[in-house]
């Protein structure tokens, strides 16, 4: 009896990762690196909407846009360092979603210029590139979202 008690017991405890406790102060470094990037990526989009309503020329767009360029480049040398810590899976899946954001950026910067420069046709090609761009961008954010999540109710 004693030894279907203890078989059990030690099919329980296997069957119950929650015991594990908390993911850590890494992941919880991810998360807040996750959130500042939102606000990143709510103030690029606004700018963007902001252009296209005739609210900015394209040249204030772009100094918009490098400023928050350069917080996304900050953002994603902070997660660097963490790929090797507690949770480097998470990391490296926040790092490239962070990769993502400057690419984005860029290239939004890019077309600005091309469009305070050329007009606007002549960046169309440039635009629908960072629609596509931005997609990328998106998926990765939501594979980001979806991993700490799991992370979080499966510490």
């Amino acid at each position: 009896m004693r030894n279907v008690i203890l078989l059990f017991a030690a099919l329980f405890f296997c069957t119950h990762p929650a015991f594990a406790g908390d993911p850590g102060q890494d992941f919880w470094t991810l998360v807040e690196i996750r959130k500042e990037n939102w606000e990143i990526d709510d103030q690029a989009t606004k700018i963007a909407a902001d252009l296209r309503a005739d609210k900015l020329s394209a040249a204030q767009a772009e100094t918009l846009w490098l400023i928050l360029h350069r917080k996304s480049e900050k953002l994603r040398d902070r997660s660097e360092p963490f790929e090797s810590g507690e949770q480097p899976e998470v990391a490296k899946e926040v790092t490239k979603m962070l990769r993502l954001q400057v690419t984005r950026l860029k290239g939004l910067i890019e077309a600005a210029q091309v469009e305070s420069k050329s007009g606007v046709e002549a960046a169309r090609p440039l635009w629908q590139k960072q629609l596509r761009s931005y997609k990328a961008y998106q998926a990765q954010e939501q594979k980001v979202l979806d991993l700490m999540n799991w992370v979080e109710e499966n510490p």
